[in-house]
């Protein structure tokens, strides 16, 4: 393929080789910097996820399956909890009451009995 030629779905790699060029915006996900950032919000503002024993908002429970600690981490792991996640988070934003806890079971252990 030429230089800057167009691919059979239209990119263009700019490059002979085949080897993706690199892009001049493309910025790596720096985790400790986020952490960082989100770590002094949380400092700043201790109420901001804190629990309100009295509220009148209406409930919403969310609890997904438990961990298993015996068992290899997969992408159905990542697919459960990004969903349970998301649901809070949605139910949250939506002025519920959310309950999401994590590691619990129905019976209130921490860990399968």
């Amino acid at each position: 393929m030429a230089t800057g030629e167009k691919t059979v779905n239209g990119i263009s790699n700019g490059s002979e080789s085949g080897a993706a060029a690199p892009r001049p915006n493309d910025e790596r996900y720096d985790a400790q910097r986020v952490e960082m950032k989100w770590f002094e919000r949380w400092q700043q503002d201790a109420s901001l996820y804190a629990a309100e024993p009295d509220s009148t908002k209406k409930k919403y429970y969310v609890l997904e399956m438990l961990p298993y600690p015996s068992g290899a981490l997969h992408m159905g792991h990542v697919r459960n909890y990004a969903i349970g996640d998301a649901l809070a988070r949605y139910m949250w934003m939506n002025g519920y009451n959310v309950l999401h806890p994590m590691g619990a079971s129905g019976r209130s252990t921490t860990s399968p009995t």
